[in-house]
Order: structure tokens, then sequence, then C-alpha cells
């Protein structure tokens, strides 16, 4: 048997260093002041934001955020889920702009709340803009 040749060493080239090349963007930047405001269009469409609040723990976070009046009683268990009731709206005169629909919290076992929001956001979805529900929280 023949012995197989020993194929050199590999010859490795050092590969010169380049900066990296800046990406340009392929949307041209809009100068400031040329983005037109469509807030008087949106809030023509849907004067009010509607929110539907869930978990426990939250709705006192939310009735300061929101400016909630403390006499105005908004189902609140601090170590478990309220008894809240998602059909009902909750508004601020201070916060016009906001209605916040409260839901319980959603725990292990407690699919007859789930099915109760999903009742409930399943209604809303075909309203007009200003009766569906724009963010869950």
């Amino acid at each position: 048997m023949a012995n197989k040749p020993i194929s050199p060493e590999p010859v490795i080239t050092p590969t010169p260093y380049s900066p990296p090349q800046v990406q340009q963007p392929q949307i041209p930047a809009i100068p400031p002041g040329e983005l037109p405001s469509r807030v008087e269009e949106t809030l023509g469409d849907c004067p009010k934001f509607r929110i539907v609040l869930s978990g426990v723990g939250k709705s006192s976070l939310i009735r300061s955020m929101f400016n909630i009046d403390p006499d105005d009683k908004i189902d609140i268990s601090h170590d478990s889920p309220g008894e809240a009731d998602i059909k009902r709206e909750y508004t601020s005169p201070a916060n016009p702009r906001f209605i916040l629909h409260d839901s319980k919290g959603f725990e292990a076992g407690s699919g007859g709340n789930w099915n109760t929001v999903k009742d409930f956001l399943r209604d809303r979805r075909d309203l007009e803009l200003p009766g569906r529900i724009h963010a869950i929280w």
C-alpha cells in the first residue's frame, strides 16, 4: 500500500477591515411640521376611546389614571377578582374621552368569566367604531 501524500496546510489570507456601510432608509423622512394631524378627523369618527380592563388589582390603578370618582362604585377586591360587570360603562367628567369596561381577572377555573368576556367582545366587534372595544388592558 502506497503512502498518501500529505496535503499542505491551507493558506489563510486576512481580509482587510472595511467599516460597515450605513443603511439608507427606504422611506424618506418627513420634515418636522409636515405630518398632518389626524386628531380632529379621528375624534370626529370616534370621540371616545373604549377600554376593557381585566385582571386583579388594576381597577384601582385605572380609577386613578382616568380620574373616576372614588364614590362611583367600581367592584374591587384587593386580593381576588372583584365582581365587576363588563357591560357597565365607567366614565369621568374629568376625562370624558375614555370609557372603561371592567372585567374580573382570569384565574384558574374561571372559565365562566372567560366566556363572559369573549361574548362581550364578540358582540362589540360588529358595532360602529364608537361602540367597539379599542384596547384591552
